[in-house]
């Protein structure tokens, strides 16, 4: 597509139109954009075209950072967190990790680049990329390899710009132990500007939120780093108004983390907060490990998981104490600020393993009893079948406080649930067939 007589407004609504990713329009486009960005905002980034980014290393092909940005950030796990500054996620290598499960994309708030939920460099370490994908130059074939082996073969300069130290260290070499946390080109170089104010300018010639795909080649410490737009598509919006019928069990409004969406669910699991207050610390890490074996029962199907106080807390007075392994199959993670009368305990969002949220695309919610726009039906859930005692024999002394609920065994369709990521907006009902609800 050519951009002559064509405004970069009117080209970027083209490029979203074609229903197809156009990389050198693309990059037309950007070039086009960063010709009014004020100086230092860019440089020393370079928009650069081409099929196939990325350079060989040894018999190596890949990218040095493949990343995707959003126009308006759905994780806003922090009151610091600007959502509408937008929001980037980072890997080394191949783009192909950047949605996997199994590892642990840089997520960036674009007006907080260094704001992260971990407090300790061993949670960094943790929560940071290990392995990378790359393509064998002489086959062709995908491979991978862990991230720390790849950049022994980088200079300096790039091993700088992605990693860093703490105050861990390796137990045999005694060499201080890197993590993959791109600090160096969040902080040295000018991309966080410049992808916060191209997205802006591309979100507002489409007149709605957008996520961009692009890869970086990172130049030696004097050069350009080449920054290459590789796809540009509107962000998920749920349909408007909210087409939820039926009876609603739960709403949120101001605090939702995760990306919008309309997704339905054949079961709910919903933890009594008055049956789980009086429960001793022993029966609430027994009760988590319960959820481990439900998950598990469960299969692949994605269920709806609803409880009282903070999920992953180490505190178990003021949430449930779940590893997230034994979670990990929910699809909305629902916690309610109530516990008993005399105490309520504040809602953390997921943050407690925010990264494996957002790699599982999970759904988090909060639910403030008594607050406009809040609530949460537990009398629907303690009155309707409970599951538990089929799906888990042996496990009735349980079902006070664990309630397994089918939509089906309840009459209804699915559960549906509606979520609004620029609003912060959740809703949950249980959907009946026609002539129902």
């Amino acid at each position: 597509m050519s951009l002559q007589g064509h405004s970069a407004n009117q080209a970027t609504k083209d490029v979203l139109s074609s229903g197809a990713a156009d990389s050198k329009a693309l990059a037309a486009i950007t070039e086009q954009w960063c010709a009014d960005i004020p100086p230092g905002t860019a440089a020393p980034l370079k928009v650069h075209y081409t099929e196939r980014p990325g350079a060989a290393h040894g018999r190596r092909f890949y990218p040095d950072v493949s990343g995707w940005a959003a126009s308006h950030n759905p994780y806003v796990w922090s009151e610091y967190i600007d959502p509408s500054a937008g929001v980037m996620r980072l890997v080394f290598g191949a783009a192909s990790k950047l949605h996997a499960r199994d590892d642990y994309p840089r997520l960036v708030a674009l007006n907080a680049p260094n704001r992260r939920p971990e407090a300790y460099f061993e949670e960094i370490c943790t929560h940071s990329q290990r392995r990378a994908d790359f393509t064998d130059v002489k086959t062709g074939a995908p491979e991978t390899g862990y991230v720390l082996d790849l950049l022994q073969e980088r200079d300096t300069h790039v091993v700088e710009l992605l990693t860093s130290t703490g105050d861990a260290y390796h137990p045999v070499t005694g060499e201080p132990i890197r993590a993959l946390t791109c600090e160096g080109l969040l902080r040295d170089t000018p991309l966080v500007g410049f992808t916060r104010e191209i997205l802006r300018r591309l979100a507002d010639a489409a007149g709605r939120p957008v996520e961009l795909h692009f890869a970086l080649q990172l130049g030696d410490r004097d050069g350009a780093i080449l920054w290459t737009p590789r796809e540009l598509r509107p962000a998920e919006t749920p349909p408007e108004p909210h087409p939820v019928q039926g009876r609603i069990l739960l709403t949120s409004s101001g605090f939702t983390l995760g990306r919008s969406r309309l997704a339905r669910f054949e079961r709910a699991v919903y933890i009594s907060p008055a049956q789980y207050s009086p429960l001793s610390l022993s029966n609430r890490y027994e009760l988590a490990r319960l959820l481990g074996r439900l998950r598990r029962a469960f299969g692949d199907s994605p269920w709806i998981l609803i409880g009282p106080g903070r999920w992953g807390t180490s505190s178990p007075e003021l949430g449930i104490p779940v590893r997230f392994a034994e979670i990990n199959g929910a699809g909305i993670l629902i916690e309610l600020a109530e516990m008993h009368d005399t105490l309520t305990p504040e809602v953390a969002l997921g943050t407690h393993f925010l990264n494996d949220i957002v790699s599982h695309d999970i759904l988090c919610a909060a639910i403030l009893s008594g607050r406009e726009g809040h609530r949460a039906d537990g009398t629907y859930f303690e009155e309707m079948p409970n599951e538990l005692a089929r799906i888990m024999p042996g496990m009735e002394s349980w079902a006070s406080v664990v309630r397994v609920v089918e939509a089906r065994a309840c009459g209804g369709e699915a559960f549906v649930v509606w979520a609004d990521a620029v609003q912060r907006r959740m809703i949950c009902a249980i959907e009946f067939g026609r002539g129902r609800g």
